[in-house]
């Protein structure tokens, strides 16, 4: 059972029909979108899980923090009477899996999303890194003899769909947030692409051999699970900064979301 889609269909539902729901005097309609934050939960606890099972600790960590940002939304929807700022939250959250999951579950469009990605990375590579790789399946690029799989999350979908999600949920103008979006998407897609050609020619050169883990794999963990993470995140931080800047409105949000836990804190 994909909990993810029963999320978004849970959310769909209780933002279409508020209006009307307030109409017939269901006050307290929103509330049920908690039941999706904790399928939103699930879901990403399910994926705690399995990255167990891996070497990739930043993903582990990341998914254990949506897991619990999940339950901790779905208390404060129930618990709390004002619908700001979790409606927004809520909405963030919708967006943002109506554009990443049609990618994870519907085959045609992710297999093109990574072949696209593929193509543009092998064009870095040479252009930027001077190295000559080459696409030897669909989407896994081959350099020196070691192959480098471009998988779902190599594209910078999520990246995308979280920022997509973040603005389009302010209370800002529509206008300026879809300038700021349009603006935001290739730069996060560019900056991946580069992310992309530093993993393969790190590993495809063999650079960070220094012998602790002991196998060939060596330099793309360094390169793909740490270098690489370092990077993501201060690109993921830059464009969060600079949110800040250009809509107050989410400093206003964030605000209320901290003088909600002091409230509680204070009970």
């Amino acid at each position: 059972m994909n909990f993810m889609w029963i999320t978004l269909a849970i959310f769909l539902i209780v933002l279409i029909f508020e209006r009307f729901a307030e109409r017939l005097g269901i006050d307290k309609w929103y509330r049920l979108s908690s039941i999706g934050w904790i399928c939103f939960s699930v879901y990403w606890l399910s994926s705690f899980i399995n990255y167990l099972n891996t070497d990739d600790y930043v993903n582990m960590l990341l998914t254990l923090m949506a897991a619990v940002f999940g339950l901790i939304v779905a208390v404060k929807i129930i618990t709390n009477d004002k619908k700001y700022p979790w409606e927004n939250i809520t909405l963030w959250a919708t967006i943002s899996i109506m554009i990443i999951f049609p990618f994870y579950e519907i085959p045609i469009l992710r297999d093109f999303l990574m072949r696209i990605v593929a193509n543009h990375t092998l064009f870095i590579l040479s252009s930027v890194f001077n190295t000559a790789g080459k696409i030897v399946a669909d989407t896994t690029i081959m350099l020196n003899g070691f192959p480098v799989s471009i998988v779902i999350g190599c594209t910078a979908i999520e990246s995308i769909a979280f920022f997509a999600g973040l603005i389009l949920c302010l209370n800002a103008p529509l206008r300026k947030k879809i300038i700021v979006l349009l603006i935001f998407a290739p730069v996060i897609y560019i900056a991946n692409l580069f992310r992309n050609a530093f993993a393969i020619y790190a590993y495809g050169n063999q650079l960070f051999q220094f012998g602790i883990i002991g196998t060939v794999h060596e330099s793309f963990f360094w390169a793909h699970n740490v270098i690489a993470k370092i990077y993501s995140f201060l690109i993921v931080a830059i464009l969060a900064y600079l949110t800040f800047k250009i809509f107050p409105e989410f400093l206003t949000m964030i605000e209320d979301i901290i003088n909600n836990f002091k409230k509680d804190a204070d009970r």
